[in-house]
């Protein structure tokens, strides 16, 4: 995309947007309010907000980024919006969930100081095709399931393509509103008028717009690293080709030169074993030499299916 495809792209920049939701989520009352609607949980005053917060756990360990990630007195909160299914949600919640543990925690500081945490995926997509507009994840003993595993982690998922099936109108209107972008109450009306002022906002423009020119730039190296490997790769299997009809056109020739300076002999025998392949096919040449085997020698086989091999005895 160049500049003036980027800048038109701003202008329409829904909530569903990454980069968008993440700005209008750092407004710290804006997202207590979706949360306490999505969860029908009290969330008391957020004391920290940050957008796309980075956690690195060790220096050869892979890092994780939150999209959203809250903490209230009580809670920790990560909200994600994703719009593309990659298949890989539940391990990603796991890992998700195992970072902000790590990240909760001081070096000594015992774990009973962990805090309740949220795991939410806000996705534009059914995860896991059963068309419900919510997926709550529950724990419970194998063989209690009456009996509820609690240990304070807490993941659901939302699938905002369901959202008429949604049974709480709050919940309906939320998802509603990030897939097709039409504001039905007003809190989601509220949240209209968040991201067109983020639409205002130039730095904010500037920074989606370097962004995903970075994005992009990195897009077209990757795309010249795999047209280069291909390219090789292809190289590599040509020479390989070649040397492959080099080999089976040697031994051709050998059994022509036979042919033509080795008397016809009753106790001449050869066996020669060809499979011709999609690179070297031959079937007119292939019934020539059965042929001239068949009237020169004592044919003990001739170009059955099999790999190629020459014996003379």
């Amino acid at each position: 995309m160049n500049n003036n495809d980027l800048a038109a792209a701003w202008k329409t920049m829904p909530l569903s947007n990454d980069f968008m939701f993440c700005r209008v989520m750092s407004n710290p009352d804006v997202c207590a309010e979706l949360l306490r609607r999505l969860l029908h949980i009290p969330v008391e005053r957020v004391e920290e907000v940050h957008a796309q917060k980075s956690v690195q756990l060790t220096a050869d360990s892979r890092g994780v980024r939150f999209d959203v990630y809250v903490k209230d007195s009580s809670r920790v909160f990560d909200i994600e919006v994703q719009v593309a299914n990659q298949g890989d949600l539940p391990l990603r919640a796991r890992y998700y969930q195992g970072s902000l543990d790590v990240d909760m925690l001081k070096s000594g500081e015992p774990v009973t100081k962990l805090k309740e945490s949220y795991i939410v995926f806000l996705c534009l997509f059914d995860p896991f095709k059963h068309k419900l507009p919510v997926y709550t994840v529950k724990k419970t003993f194998a063989e209690k399931s009456e009996v509820p595993y609690t240990d304070g982690t807490n993941t659901v998922f939302f699938n905002c393509r369901a959202h008429k099936a949604a049974s709480d109108a709050q919940v309906r209107n939320i998802l509603s509103y990030l897939m097709n972008g039409t504001a039905k109450d007003g809190f989601t009306a509220e949240l209209e008028r968040y991201v067109e002022r983020a639409r205002q906002n130039g730095v904010w423009e500037k920074e989606y717009m370097t962004l995903e020119m970075i994005k992009n730039q990195q897009q077209e190296i990757g795309f010249a690293k795999g047209v280069a490997i291909g390219r090789e790769a292809g190289r590599s299997e040509g020479i390989a080709i070649g040397e492959q009809r080099g080999e089976r056109r040697g031994i051709l020739v050998l059994l022509h030169n036979l042919f033509n300076f080795l008397p016809a002999s009753p106790s001449l025998s050869f066996i020669y074993y060809d499979s011709p392949n999609k690179h070297c096919n031959r079937p007119a040449r292939t019934k020539q030499l059965n042929q001239e085997i068949h009237r020169r020698t004592c044919v003990e086989d001739s170009f059955p299916d099999g790999n190629t091999n020459f014996i003379l005895t």
